[in-house]
């Protein structure tokens, strides 16, 4: 028995119902909704009741209060989805008509939920009826008059009045602000191509339609442009497979293509949709492999893109288009467009873009061209010099993350084709040495990891990773007592930031700049290292380097390439282990305790490389010490590594 089922002597008596329509108060109208869809069942066998409802909604419908008419189209929509009454239906097209330019976006968001169960019982003919009302007033919205913007930027901001003329308003403000009833009457339409399905396909055919949401997918507000994308998708759904071959897929692919490098998150999400859609139909339309080439290259980047809902949906879109064969073969048959979609991604003014630009080119350097790779011989010199120098760029980003991207995507590089990266040897080699001191740990962590990769192919770098080594080792020593950490980072950058010892953050004044999706009004990032910036995760926050982190980057290089090392160069990897426990003995500066946490974890990686020089004797006394010690994380660390080292120890006899 489906006991959770409502029944009928649960509802509240529909006298009450009617009544709580009108309610001003969210919880108590939502109530009163959901038991007229709970009615539905008694309203399609008792006439006189259905149309004693069917008037109630109607008379809401022309109440003074915008919770009246909210909850009258509400009610309408769940008496239609539930009975079959024409005569009630027809009346509904006028009240649609006088209500879906509504002064309350609520009201007018019902409008557009109440065309979806009309469309679905009577076809085109609700959009024959309503649509040309619409779609008039999506063109006369399209544009601002010029007295809406006057009064738009007197009240928003006078300064920008003062700034220059009437027609120079910033983006900032036409980006996020609504647009009237330009997007909700955008949801009316995909509400009625949703209920239409195929039947709606003849009025797309003409065009018209499309040749308006081309206007809204360019539109200036990223609303429209969401929903824009949005009702792509429902096109690509509801079309039939001959007219989206012949008249939708041509004019919808450059547009998507455009949507799924845009700046705004939720808009980039939408043209994802959009995408997974056209190809489900282009595939049944026979077609698919005709648009690869526009729209697998962003496909491509936004599985590493910031946002959590574009990556996941688009790593699920992206197994769905290239099947079980996986896509390699589709990005090398294409690789041109490929090249030139992430080296622009790599030169985009945000930030999360490059970053995503440069695990793709990691991605396809170490997986699609890896030596052992069939597809190896298809990357040419031409390509692979344009992927080199956009990774050379973003070595040099402001933001840490990218270049820590960059950083190992160069590695990969030198592993995979040395040759043609002879020509960058000097800059690779500096600028490596320059991250294996930043004050970003995941920097000089993922610095030594591509160094080591970089050391193994050029072998002739081992003298100066060695006098790196030794300088960097001994540097700990003229530590000064007060050491820092970068402890300034956060993802929300100086906009959720709590300032400490008086220190300030550099915000500009939020006057005529561009907004972008994190509500920021600055770029994420800028694409050079530079004083100032801002913006949603910024990742810019920078200070002098500290001798204790250049020391700790050291370790983890000499942990990395110890392996190798020890083959060719074993004399002088043994040298360096008492700089080692000499580092690991310094204690005179506040974050000593970091150092030698890194310490710890390196050492067992050490002596499994060094055996059978490593003597555990030598650390013994100083890890027993920190195992004593007061610093918990310190004491955690130090004795999981004691016992790994007494571990080894015990293995090797």
């Amino acid at each position: 028995v489906d006991f959770w089922l409502p029944t009928m002597a649960a509802l509240p008596p529909i006298d009450d119902v009617l009544r709580d329509l009108a309610e001003s108060t969210t919880l108590t109208r939502q109530r009163a909704i959901t038991a007229v869809e709970q009615y539905g069942p008694t309203l399609a066998g008792d006439e006189a009741l259905r149309k004693r409802v069917e008037a109630r909604t109607v008379e809401l419908m022309d109440a003074e209060t915008w919770e009246a008419k909210h909850g009258g189209l509400s009610a309408a929509a769940a008496v239609v989805s539930a009975t079959d009454s024409p005569d009630f239906r027809l009346a509904l097209r006028s009240k649609v008509i006088e209500l879906f330019r509504d002064g309350e976006h609520r009201v007018r968001e019902a409008v557009a939920a109440l065309l979806f169960p009309l469309s679905k019982k009577d076809g085109r003919a609700v959009f024959e009826a309503v649509g040309p009302s619409i779609l008039q007033a999506v063109r006369a919205e399209f544009q601002r008059d010029d007295e809406v913007k006057k009064d738009f930027l007197e009240k928003k901001n006078a300064a920008v009045l003062e700034s220059g003329p009437l027609w120079e308003i910033p983006d900032a403000l036409h980006d996020t602000e609504g647009w009237r009833s330009l997007e909700t009457s955008m949801r009316c339409i995909q509400a009625m191509m949703t209920g239409c399905h195929t039947e709606f396909t003849p009025c797309l055919a003409d065009g018209q339609i499309l040749a308006l949401m081309e206007e809204c997918a360019a539109h200036l507000n990223r609303f429209v442009r969401e929903i824009a994308y949005f009702s792509f998708k429902v096109v690509c759904e509801t079309c039939e497979a001959t007219v989206f071959k012949a008249a939708v897929a041509p004019r919808l692919a450059p547009l998507l293509q455009k949507g799924l490098k845009d700046n705004w998150s939720q808009t980039r999400f939408a043209a994802s949709t959009a995408t997974r859609a056209f190809f489900s139909k282009a595939a049944e339309a026979g077609v698919a492999e005709d648009y690869h080439a526009t729209l697998l290259p962003g496909m491509c980047l936004n599985r590493h893109y910031v946002a959590e809902g574009v990556r996941v949906y688009s790593q699920d879109s992206w197994k769905q288009v290239v099947g079980p064969q996986g896509g390699a073969r589709l990005l090398v048959k294409h690789l041109d467009q490929v090249v030139t979609a992430f080296c622009e991604a790599v030169g985009q003014p945000n930030h999360a873009v490059r970053e995503a630009g440069c695990k793709c080119i990691e991605e396809v350097i170490t997986r699609v061209a890896a030596p052992q790779s069939p597809f190896h011989s298809q990357f040419g010199e031409e390509n692979l010099k344009k992927l080199l120098g956009a990774l050379l760029e973003a070595f040099d980003d402001e933001s840490w993350p990218v270049r820590d991207y960059a950083s190992l995507a160069c590695g990969s590089f030198v592993e995979t084709f040395p040759e043609v990266c002879a020509s960058e040897k000097e800059s690779l080699l500096q600028h490596w040495i320059e991250q294996l001191c930043d004050n970003v740990p995941s920097l000089r962590s993922n610095g030594a990891m591509a160094f080591t990769k970089a050391v193994k192919t050029y072998q002739e770098w081992w003298p100066k990773a060695a006098d790196h080594l030794r300088k960097a080792l001994e540097e700990v020593k003229s530590q000064p007592e007060v050491s820092k950490t970068f402890s300034n980072y956060t993802p929300s950058g100086p906009f959720s930031v709590p300032v400490r010892n008086g220190e300030q953050w550099n915000v500009p004044e939020p006057i005529n700049q561009t907004m972008y999706s994190c509500g920021s009004l600055a770029p994420k990032t800028h694409k050079k290292k530079h004083a100032g910036g801002g913006g949603c995760m910024n990742c810019n926050v920078d200070r002098p380097q500290q001798p204790w982190e250049a020391c700790e980057g050291a370790i983890r290089l000499l942990t990395e390439i110890a392996p190798w090392a020890v083959l060719e160069h074993r004399a002088e990897v043994v040298e360096m282990l008492p700089l080692v426990k000499a580092a690991f003995d310094v204690d005179h500066f506040p974050h000593h305790t970091n150092l030698k946490q890194s310490i710890c974890e390196c050492l067992p990686q050490l002596q499994q490389s060094i055996r059978p020089e490593f003597s555990v004797d030598m650390f013994v006394p100083a890890l027993e010490q920190c195992v004593s010690g007061t610093h918990r994380n310190l004491s955690i660390v130090a004795g999981d590594a004691l016992q790994a080292l007494r571990a080894g120890e015990a293995a090797t006899g």
